[in-house]
């Protein structure tokens, strides 16, 4: 692991104590005089030079410790009485007194004794830890090794033993596991996943239980919840009109993130700059939409500018908070009054973020967008791509050795006749067998045939046929072909309408393709001219039809070909030349429609099984099937004299020219250059295919010309100060010589090793998710008025592991949840409460209510009714009353439309997410907007809420279904299914005096109920199969009083 540090401050921090946990008998620095220091002294004597007094620090050890124009010292360690700064707040006359009457701030008789004693001590000076290399010690030594399951114990046990303490005893084997599945997954263990877990006890079976859970899909959906909290995302752009917008890829993007433990680098670098990599992929940008998140203003409001600013100043605070841990907004109107980031710090910083179009107008202004395959597609796309550079590099190569390649005779005039390649070719010249044995041979179907010469370039033969005769290949599956094709033949007719080769009977709905002449009578056809149809549907007509501008019915002999390209293109060819004013009717589909009508060859199908209309008479020959999309007609119609002499010779003796011939003759005909193409076609079929629905991106992208920027005068945009150009903050700066200058490079140096916070807060934030709070309490602030961690040297390590690990987010999730540090039990004792009531030294595990989202679907978990699909757009289920009219947000968002079906019950991750009228029980039960970054939800305690868990329409339904599911799966028996309830809603069974406090329950509501049916109506209507009752109502209310309990919303 690499941690490197600005030379200036790492030199300074060497020279200075060790930051430790804590040193008995002194005043600990950091934990009580620093706080002081910052709330009383800094305002005036700190990093803000603007609003700095006496042009005193003592923010810094330079500071506290220098001399003043007196000679005396602020601060002179062991000698109180010489130190300035205890004569001042020491003074007896209030003027003198510091800090200041005027300042509204006063140090307590209990501060000021804590700062005498601190110089009195020796005046220990510790730079802030948070901006300090981390160290990597090594796990402490303890003497009660056997409750250490892997390091993190070590560093807590050491602690608690240093503090005469003990740690819990560990929660039973039930609340471990719904804990465990509660917290990786956000869902409880179903009932036959808590007994196979309770049965297989054996070595490492809570490790086997953490790595299924890790590979779990919902893992990522409920990594993705505390995530999208910080990354503010949202359904709508916020603001008064709070107009919805399209974010749902984003989230999806980071739920698959998670669950394929992206690295955190990567998963940082994408996020903040995806879309400047080299080649960046769809899904790269589609991870650039972290940043577009942030609100944006919409409405005829003339400040367009101010909001872009807005906009990109959300993007610096959220960005300091989300990796810095640091709260830049601080320095954006003055240098920062506790931290060392100045007001030029900060707008360095903005500068990074604020290259990024911003486009529109009033209620029409957004940002760059793109729109993309649907998020279940885009693997495939990125296969087929890379399929398709394969296919082209193959093709480059192949065409290349054609303008060398030898022929022998036999071979040549296989070429010559155009058949190599061909699926079949009938040369009808005194027989009906093809060239290719699988195709098999025709057969005459009607009245009767002769043979006559044929076509003068092939010099063969050719079969006449009398208006009422036609050809049938067999009952082969060799042409049901749904994919690319090419139909040849030589003919002579006078005919004004014949179908040449047919699989199409629109009476019968076995539509396919035809080709012919005069488009079997139909409106858009042209007598005498040639035409096609194509079909992907053989029921109803889903297709394209071609017809050609050229008359082809002159007793003349034509060579005529159809070309069909799957999702591209219908061309006609006559005598070898495209006939390129055809008049093309639709766009050509995919794929083909496959017909149970049998290949017919001069006759076409009106609602029969042999052919019978649409004859042809005249004469025929040389007919051709390509299972392909031929790219050039020319060598099956006629090759050159030119092309023969060229190809006769030796590759070593051609000419230029020569080679260029072969070359183009041989591209025609080689087979291996035909599939190779008939592949790229396909790929781009379905590549089209797949972008036929799409959905819409919110992307960053970097203007060609980067704006200035200007620090912003006490914050207003208007009025502009020193230009800055993108850069570090100084306290990560230094003087280094390669600083950032792009939003890439920014991304890169979070996550290169090099900076002191990033890997500090983001274990830190792992860490709040399983114990309620992080090591460090302000997630969002490891600045001077944030908290210090409660257990330093295992914050460090856990970073040092972290960046060792490759930055693997799942390693540090399994290092937190295999240790016994979390496996403890949440009972508190009297004096454990009392003690420590935020449990900072982790001699308990934490117990907390759920978030809102857990609520909701541990709920209807327990109903059966919970839909565990992955991903897709957001869902609207049901809310109570007219909740968005009554909060007058129909005029700019339209109304609520309910979803339907298997929607409703979706999870709570994807329900969708307005700001200005969030989700009514998401809102009650503490969900943040999202206007901001949100990076520790608030959790309040409210009579509303249970409320809400007991009327919502959500809740009420669920209960419903929780009685209906226990009724209908398990024996009538009172104890089976009161212990069939406890297990799908608390993970556990009853004790003996709440089942039965249960059965008494159910006795006394049925009675109730029995006595007024109506009643019981109202609560349960029934089901299929199970009718309307007093049993089903008072089960309903039981399955509502389990769901309400403190155990069922809480994690224990």
């Amino acid at each position: 692991m690499r941690w490197l540090f600005p030379l200036s401050l790492t030199l300074l921090f060497s020279s200075l104590p060790a930051f430790c946990e804590e040193k008995q008998g002194k005043v600990d620095f950091l934990e009580e005089v620093r706080p002081i220091l910052a709330g009383n002294c800094f305002p005036c004597h700190g990093p803000d030079q603007a609003k700095r007094k006496a042009k005193l620090r003592l923010d810094t050890s330079a500071g506290i410790f220098s001399a003043r124009k007196s000679g005396r010292r602020v601060v002179v360690a062991r000698e109180a009485g010489s130190s300035l700064l205890i004569e001042k707040i020491e003074a007896s006359d209030r003027d003198e007194r510091m800090p200041p009457g005027d300042s509204g701030l006063e140090l307590s008789p209990e501060q000021v004794d804590v700062l005498r004693r601190w110089v009195e001590s020796g005046a220990e000076w510790r730079e802030h830890w948070a901006y300090r290399v981390p160290g990597r010690s090594s796990p402490p030594a303890v003497k009660g090794g056997g409750w250490v399951r892997n390091p993190v114990d070590a560093f807590v046990l050491a602690r608690l033993e240093k503090e005469n303490l003990e740690p819990s005893s560990a929660a039973s084997g039930t609340t471990l596991l719904r804990r465990l599945w509660i917290d990786l997954t956000g869902l409880p263990p179903a009932p036959m996943e808590l007994r196979r877990c309770l049965e297989d006890s054996g070595p490492g079976s809570w490790e086997k239980a953490v790595d299924r859970l890790l590979s779990s899909p919902h893992f990522g959906e409920r990594s993705a919840q505390d995530w999208l909290d910080a990354a503010r995302y949202a359904d709508t752009t916020g603001y008064a009109a709070d107009k919805p917008r399209e974010m749902w890829v984003y989230r999806q993007w980071v739920i698959d993130a998670f669950n394929a433990d992206m690295p955190f680098d990567q998963f940082t670098v994408e996020q903040l700059a995806g879309d400047m990599l080299p080649g960046a992929t769809v899904s790269q940008k589609i991870a650039s939409g972290f940043h577009r998140n942030s609100m944006q203003a919409k409405g005829n409001n003339p400040r367009k500018e101010e909001f872009r600013v807005k906009g990109v100043i959300d993007r610096v605070n959220t960005t300091g908070r989300v990796w810095l841990g640091t709260s830049l907004e601080c320095a954006q109107c003055h240098d920062h009054k506790y931290d060392p980031i100045s007001q030029r710090d900060y707008y360095r910083v903005y500068a990074f973020f604020n290259n990024i179009p911003h486009l529109g107008s009033a209620y029409g202004v957004h940002g760059p967008r793109m729109q993309v395959p649907l998020p279940g597609r885009q693997a495939e796309l990125v296969s087929l791509e890379r399929r398709r550079g394969q296919l082209k590099k193959s093709e480059s190569l192949r065409i290349e050795r054609l303008g060398g390649r030898e022929f022998n005779p036999e071979e040549l005039r296989v070429l010559v006749s155009g058949a190599a390649g061909a699926l079949a070719a009938w040369r009808l010249s005194g027989g009906l067998d093809s060239e290719q044995a699988k195709a098999g041979k025709l057969q005459v179907a009607g009245g009767g045939v002769r043979w006559v010469d044929g076509p003068p370039s092939p010099g063969a033969g050719a079969i006449r046929l009398d208006g009422r005769s036609s050809l049938q290949a067999d009952n082969n599956p060799l042409f049901d072909i749904t994919g690319s094709f090419t139909v040849s033949a030589w003919v002579r007719t006078e005919g004004a309408i014949a179908d040449i080769v047919s699989k199409y009977d629109w009476l019968s709905g076995q539509r396919s393709f035809v080709f012919g002449i005069g488009g079997e009578g139909d409106k858009n056809g042209v007598p005498g001219h040639l035409f096609a149809w194509v079909s992907s549907k053989a029921e109803t007509w889903n297709g394209a039809q071609v017809h050609s501008s050229i008359a082809v019915n002159d007793g003349r002999w034509h060579h005529v070909a159809f070309v069909f390209d799957a999702g591209n293109a219908l061309k006609l060819y006559i005598d070898g030349e495209l006939d390129s004013k055809a008049k093309l009717i639709g766009d050509a589909p995919g794929t083909v429609a496959i017909s149970s009508r049998r290949l017919s060859i001069g006759a076409g199908y009106t609602k029969s099984e042999k052919p019978d209309e649409f004859f042809l008479k005249g004469d025929l020959g040389d007919v051709r099937f390509y299972s392909r999309a031929l790219a050039d007609m020319g060598s099956v119609f006629s090759p050159s004299t030119g092309i023969l002499a060229a190809a006769k010779k030796k590759s070593a003796l051609r000419t230029e020219g020569e080679r260029a011939l072969v070359r183009d003759f041989a591209m025609g005909t080689d087979s291996k250059l035909q599939d190779i193409r008939n592949e790229l076609g396909g790929i781009e079929r379905r590549r089209k295919e797949l972008m036929e629905k799409t959905a819409t991106a919110q992307v960053m992208i970097e203007l060609k010309e980067s704006r200035k920027t200007h620090i912003h005068i006490r914050g207003n945009y208007r009025d502009k100060g020193a230009a800055v150009e993108p850069g570090l903050p100084t306290l990560f700066a230094g003087d280094r010589a390669d600083e950032p200058r792009d939003r890439l490079a920014f991304a890169r140096w979070l996550v290169n090793g090099d900076n002191p916070l990033v890997a500090r807060v983001t274990v830190n934030r792992i860490w709040q998710r399983y114990f309620g709070r992080g090591l460090v309490a302000t997630a969002g602030d490891f600045g001077l008025r944030g908290e210090g961690p409660t257990h330093p040297l295992l914050l460090d390590w856990l970073a040092g592991e972290f960046v060792d690990s490759g930055w693997d987010l799942k390693a540090i999730h399994r290092l937190i949840v295999t240790s016994e540090t979390y496996r403890q039990s949440s009972v508190a004792t009297q004096e454990q409460r009392a003690e420590d009531p935020f449990n900072k030294r982790l001699a308990r595990a934490a117990r907390s209510r759920l978030p809102a989202e857990q609520i909701r679907d541990l709920s209807l978990a327990a109903a059966g009714l919970l839909d565990h699909r992955i991903g897709g757009p957001s869902v609207f289920p049901v809310q109570p009353g007219d909740y968005w009219g009554e909060k007058g947000q129909e005029k700019d968002s339209g109304k609520w439309l309910t979803s339907r079906g298997r929607d409703l019950y979706r999870r709570g991750l994807y329900t969708y997410w307005k700001r200005m009228a969030l989700y009514p029980s998401f809102w009650i039960l503490d969900a943040p907007t999202r206007q901001v970054c949100t990076m520790t939800r608030t959790i309040t305690n409210t009579p509303i809420q249970a409320l809400v868990t007991l009327n919502d329409p959500v809740f009420f339904e669920a209960a419903r279904g929780f009685a209906t599911r226990v009724l209908r799966d398990t024996p009538p028996r009172m104890k089976e299914r009161v212990e069939r309830a406890f297990l799908i809603a608390l993970s556990r069974t009853p004790l003996a005096e709440e089942e039965a406090a249960c059965a008494s329950l159910i006795r006394d509501l049925s009675k109730s109920y029995e006595a007024d049916l109506p009643a019981a109506a109202r609560v349960h209507p029934g089901t299929a199969g199970l009718p309307a009752g007093a049993e089903l109502a008072a089960w309903t209310v039981l399955s509502s009083t389990l769901l309400n309990l403190d155990e069922a919303i809480t994690r224990e």
